[in-house]
C-alpha cells in the first residue's frame, strides 16, 4: 500500500505543485533575463499541463479532476506569461 501512495502522489504533484509554482515563479524579476530559469519555468508548465491533461482525461473523482484543471490552468498561464515576456524585452 505505501508503494500505491509513492505513486499516486508521484502523478498528483506535477499537477497540484508544478502549474501554481511556475505561474509565481514568472512574476519574479530575474526570470526574464536568466536563461536557466527559463528553462525551469517551461519545465514545470510543460509538466503541469501534460499531469493535468492526464488526470482530467481519465474518470477520476471530483478532487482529481480539480487538480487536473488547476494544473492545466495555471501551466498555460505560466506559459503565456513567459511568452509575452521574452515579446516584451
Amino acid at each position: 500500500m505505501e508503494s500505491l501512495a509513492l505513486t499516486v502522489s508521484l502523478i498528483v504533484f506535477p499537477a497540484m505543485f508544478g502549474g501554481p509554482l511556475a505561474l509565481i515563479l514568472t512574476f519574479l524579476p530575474f526570470i526574464k533575463r536568466k536563461r536557466i530559469a527559463q528553462f525551469l519555468v517551461s519545465y514545470l508548465a510543460i509538466l503541469s499541463i501534460i499531469v493535468g491533461g492526464y488526470l482530467l482525461i481519465l474518470n477520476v473523482s471530483r478532487g482529481g479532476t480539480l487538480i487536473g484543471i488547476t494544473g492545466l490552468v495555471t501551466g498555460v498561464l505560466a506559459l503565456m506569461r513567459m511568452r509575452s515576456a521574452r515579446k516584451g524585452s
